[in-house]
């Protein structure tokens, strides 16, 4: 099984009087610098870009390495205000107006429960962790652990508590959605991972 890295670049959209020091080109996925430097990335999103287009482009692929027992991780990164946890949550359940603002993590959520759907001769057991880390300090956003859940409204009941848990600055939160699925092979075997 081959292990890859993948890089994307989504460059906070700027206030209309502030100067633009990196941009983003999209057309050869580079990062352009200010002193004319370029480095190349997977994906150079548009400064633009809607998260639909950032789901589709970055994280859609990874929920079939998921299904297919593959550990997926998706890393943000970047200074305090640019824009991490939108990309990964969105504004906030009570704050959207709509799933157009929903973030990668309730868009793989749902991919996840669609997809699992069509495999009938399996089960599947999904849960979910939400960690902050502040300093020395860990605490469990969720405040029980690891929850199951076991359709979209419960995932997005349990998204929108770990939100509303969250200190807003200087800290690092990790969430974990694990997915455990079994089936009958051809053999009477019971397969799982």
């Amino acid at each position: 099984m081959e292990i890859f890295v993948e890089t994307a670049v989504r460059i906070c959209p700027t206030e209309c009087n502030e100067d633009v020091y990196i941009k983003s080109n999209p057309a050869n996925n580079t990062i352009q610098l200010p002193n004319n430097l370029a480095f190349p990335v997977n994906y150079a999103l548009p400064q633009n870009c809607c998260q639909s287009s950032v789901f589709s482009d970055v994280a859609l692929g990874l929920v079939n390495f998921m299904l297919e027992g593959c550990d997926v991780s998706i890393v943000a990164m970047g200074q305090s205000g640019s824009g991490k946890t939108y990309t990964l949550y969105g504004p906030g359940f009570h704050f959207a107006s709509s799933e157009f603002e929903y973030g990668i993590i309730p868009r793989f959520i749902r991919e996840i429960f669609m997809k699992t759907k069509q495999f009938r001769d399996h089960t599947f057991s999904l849960h979910i962790t939400w960690s902050q880390i502040c300093g020395d300090s860990v605490e469990d956003l969720l405040g029980s652990g690891s929850m199951e859940i076991t359709d979209i409204i419960d995932a997005f009941k349990l998204l929108q508590m770990g939100m509303s848990n969250m200190t807003p600055k200087y800290a690092h939160t990790l969430f974990t959605l694990t997915l455990e699925q079994q089936w009958i092979t051809a053999g009477n075997f019971l397969a799982f991972f």
